[in-house]
């Protein structure tokens, strides 16, 4: 039976351009102490380990916590036990190169660098999805999350890992390449001539409709062909897609769900039900007291 008076802990989800923090017990958000700020990924780390901190902050206080443990889903490349950074030349976070990210938050939050653990941002998702999402229930699952970069992570029997599919090669460069924010910018401003910010500008755009189509049908294409080598390789019972790019699914979740079963029949391809919560839950499942919540978190 959970423990509903069991202190929660702190999930936190750190993406390129934001942080968003949340007080989770036994796989549910809470609904009061979430927080979310945005970060310029290109500042200085003292400022950058402030903001955090201070988002941080804000939900212990408002969760009345004496020592949380608090579970960070953190991009890579990252020494996820150690805490210290590797991310380099991926136009975010290059300041933190080196630095021990686990020491420099507890410091400035007065915690015990034991309280902070770090998972790969892909497995948070499908760790999140596999305990309370579209993923429950199945033993052999994969996920994939689409936005500004293309994370991967797989679910087998009980352990999950990072399955790092982004630098798979692809073409002329890597499958991150032709499936991200950036190539549908790319793209998109090839076509048109017009730069847009982001995939939400380019569905926006009015007059390029025969544009936009293609830009997907293109992109739809290319993830197909990245699906096929990963389901090949892992065969799931089931695929769970997120990121921002996913929100704008119905333009090609159809087509992709249609091609992907003649080629799996026995594998289906669902959307996020959790969207960004996947993530907060995930990153605490090691702190998890109910086992069907931490039996899946076992990294590689």
């Amino acid at each position: 039976m959970k423990d509903q008076h069991q202190q929660p802990v702190i999930g936190v989800d750190i993406g390129g351009s934001h942080l968003t923090a949340a007080l989770v017990r036994n796989g549910n958000i809470l609904p009061s102490g979430r927080a979310r700020i945005k970060i310029d990924p290109h500042t200085a780390a003292t400022v950058i380990f402030d903001a955090w901190a201070g988002a941080l902050t804000e939900v212990i206080q408002n969760g009345g916590l004496t020592s949380p443990k608090i579970g960070i889903a953190m991009p890579g490349p990252f020494e996820y036990d150690s805490g210290i950074s590797r991310i380099r030349g991926l136009n975010k976070y290059e300041a933190l190169y080196g630095l021990n990210v686990r020491t420099e938050v507890a410091q400035r939050l007065k915690l015990p660098p034991e309280n902070l653990i770090f998972i790969n941002d892909a497995q948070a998702f499908l760790q999140g999805e596999v305990y309370a999402g579209a993923g429950t229930g199945f033993d052999r699952a994969i996920g994939i999350t689409l936005g500004t970069g293309l994370g991967s992570a797989s679910a087998i029997e009980g352990l999950i890992k990072d399955e790092n599919r982004a630098i798979t090669p692809y073409l002329d460069s890597f499958a991150e390449a032709y499936i991200s924010t950036r190539w549908f910018i790319a793209r998109f401003a090839e076509l048109t001539g017009m730069e847009c910010r982001d995939l939400q500008a380019i569905i926006a755009t009015s007059g390029h409709e025969q544009q936009i189509r293609q830009v997907f049908a293109e992109f739809n294409l290319h993830l197909e062909n990245f699906l096929t080598g990963f389901i090949a390789d892992t065969q799931p019972q089931i695929v769970v897609i997120g990121g921002n790019i996913a929100r704008a699914a119905d333009r090609f979740l159809p087509g992709l769900r249609n091609n992907l079963k003649l080629k799996f029949p026995e594998t289906e391809l669902r959307l996020t039900k959790l969207w960004e919560d996947a993530a907060l839950v995930g990153a605490t499942a090691a702190f998890a007291t109910d086992p069907k919540e931490s039996k899946t978190y076992k990294p590689n």
